[in-house]
């Protein structure tokens, strides 16, 4: 097989002018490659995925039986005869109502507890979390492990949310598990959802309407069956007297990067997923002459970023399509934190409109339909509720 990712690095400037300091934007662009998706397609992953399911007094009704319905179409006509359903209902307290079954083995019993289940009382998530870990922790080796919480509450059953941060986290780094996140009508986190997602290696999810859990449940799904990498490592490494000011990753999902880091986890892969990010970095040289200025990998791929320093350069920019991709992701992004406040994005939205005024963006938009989509994608939450903008700019690859 040939490499199973391809790695292309763009940058905005090739020369700069040395004895003076100056932005270089580079943007990473990498896609599994056709062989791999191939592969992946041919031979699904086999999976353990865990339901946790909210069933407070809250839920009760047409989201209690849409969300039932879902998960049993999953159990149904997604998972594989080798792939296993665990599920955990939580309400006032936890219970595991269903621990690792397989289709090839317990199709009735698990059609007939999923229907039984009732609803009422309040939110124990960190317990449902903490069930849902242990059961998944035992899983056969050669399964990617899955926790799909879905909720329309706040935790209950903690103080601090942190605390449900802290094991989503000791589930990403010790056992390997990616969380996915359904928030249900209006009454749930937003913000805490989503760093659940971020921090758990998969995506979060809004949930208008009782009616949209079937086709977004369906989508999840298949993207998990899809997973090319489960946990990679996007880096970039800056040489000496260069540094990192500002990183973004757009594609799948747009979140602000800590410059500061030394790796980010990126979240989970599938074969379909286009990741894309962009960096800001500040560079500066002495001599003239050709230099490395940093390193951007993914997983085991490297890719070196190079500058030519010379006496003098025009002030004209080689490849504006970095910077661009830059800049509309850092106005997205604070139209996204803006909104997690629940403050106005007015003057984010009219920067944007500006920006992609420019004859530049217009060119790049008529030609690069990841950029086209970007900006489109962003634009068309202005006049969206909160909790849907919060999902279609973090969603940002759909």
């Amino acid at each position: 097989m040939a490499s199973p990712l391809q790695v292309e690095i763009y940058q905005n400037r090739h020369a700069l002018t040395a004895g003076q300091e100056g932005d270089v934007y580079i943007l990473a662009k990498i896609v599994p490659s056709k062989e791999l998706r191939e592969f992946v397609s041919q031979n699904p992953r086999k999976v353990h995925m865990a339901f946790l399911l909210d069933v407070s007094s809250s839920m009760c009704g047409e989201k209690i039986e849409a969300a039932k319905e879902a998960i049993l179409r999953r159990f149904r006509n997604d998972l594989q005869d080798d792939d296993i359903l665990s599920l955990v209902v939580f309400a006032t307290s936890a219970v595991v109502v269903i621990n690792s079954a397989t289709k090839k083995y317990a199709a009735a019993e698990v059609e007939s507890v999923i229907r039984s289940i009732s609803c009422g009382g309040s939110t124990s998530l960190y317990q449902a979390l903490t069930m849902a870990i242990d059961v998944l922790s035992k899983t056969p080796p050669g399964y990617t492990r899955v926790m799909i919480v879905a909720t329309d509450g706040r935790p209950t059953d903690v103080a601090d949310p942190n605390q449900v941060l802290e094991l989503i986290k000791l589930a990403r780094e010790k056992h390997n598990i990616i969380t996915f996140i359904y928030g249900i009508g209006d009454d749930y986190d937003p913000a805490l959802c989503e760093e659940m997602a971020q921090i758990g290696g998969g995506r979060m999810r809004h949930v208008k309407g009782a009616k949209e859990i079937e086709g977004l449940t369906q989508a999840i799904v298949s993207a998990i069956k899809n997973i090319v990498i489960e946990k990679p490592t996007l880096k970039i490494e800056a040489e000496v007297g260069i540094k990192v000011e500002e990183a973004f990753l757009i594609y799948p999902t747009l979140r602000v990067l800590d410059p500061g880091a030394a790796a980010w986890d990126v979240g989970a892969v599938s074969a379909r997923d286009v990741i894309m990010a962009s960096f800001r970095v500040a560079t500066y040289s002495r001599d003239v002459g050709r230099r490395k200025i940093a390193t951007v990998s993914f997983g085991t791929v490297a890719r070196p970023v190079e500058v030519e320093f010379v006496a003098a350069v025009s002030s004209e920019e080689q490849n504006p399509e970095a910077r661009l991709y830059h800049e509309v992701a850092r106005v997205a992004a604070k139209i996204l934190e803006k909104t997690k406040q629940d403050l106005s994005a007015d003057e984010e939205f009219a920067e944007l409109n500006s920006l992609l005024a420019e004859p530049t963006a217009r060119s790049l938009m008529a030609r690069d339909i990841y950029f086209a989509a970007l900006a489109q994608r962003v634009l068309g939450t202005q006049n969206l509720d909160g909790k849907t903008r919060i999902d279609r700019l973090s969603n940002i690859g759909g």
